[in-house]
């Protein structure tokens, strides 16, 4: 396992991460101040991380291989997780992405229409403390989740771009609250969608 304590922490631009028991823990998360994260946990146990300004996923994500880890992160900064493949992954845990400070955007981006979700789990919760972006410049930002999907943010949330928000257990729902307005669009590509498996809701609810 790899641990810290909440006045200790990991400083670097590029931060790669690997281990069998656990990063962090939901108690004392790993304090970072990194430019790019990638983490990969092997066996038992989560990822919980907090950093310290803008960040981004690196190219080999984070992601738990085996169990039911979650995944917890933080970062007082932007939060960009764009790639063609699956960046933030765990089987059936539950996955947290969260940006802290006023205007803080977090950005989901990368994919294309059926190609695999950029985040994918079981209950997933996206919560921008600026706007949150799923899809963005003809790239697509889908999140499956096999739990319910909430995606929240103090401005505007926009799914865009062939964006994908899929909550596929049954009874499980997607609930998107923005403090802006949300957007479903397709700028450049065919739009995006919402769904659910049997009767599950969706709600939406915006500020604006």
């Amino acid at each position: 396992a790899i641990v810290g304590t909440p006045l200790l922490g990991v400083y670097a631009t590029n931060l790669t991460l690997a281990a069998k028991s656990g990063i962090g823990s939901a108690a004392a998360p790993l304090v970072t101040d990194v430019a790019t994260l990638a983490a990969d946990n092997q066996q038992s146990g989560g990822i919980f991380i907090t950093n310290v300004g803008d960040l981004a996923i690196g190219s080999t994500g984070v992601k738990i291989d085996a169990g039911a880890g979650d995944i917890d992160i933080q970062t007082k900064g932007q939060l960009d997780v764009s790639a063609s493949t699956t960046l933030v992954s765990t089987a059936t845990g539950t996955i947290s992405l969260q940006t802290l400070g006023a205007g803080s955007d977090l950005t989901v981006s990368g994919g294309t229409l059926g190609g695999p979700p950029i985040i994918q789990g079981g209950g997933i919760t996206l919560n921008a403390a600026g706007n949150l972006i799923l899809g963005k410049g003809g790239t697509s930002g889908s999140v499956t989740g096999s739990g319910p999907v909430d995606l929240e943010a103090a401005g505007n949330i926009t799914i865009d771009e062939d964006s994908q928000v899929d909550s596929s257990g049954s009874g499980n729902g997607i609930t998107v609250n923005a403090g802006g307005d949300i957007q479903i669009l397709g700028t450049t590509k065919n739009g995006a969608t919402l769904a659910t498996a049997a009767a599950a809701p969706i709600t939406l609810t915006a500020g604006a």
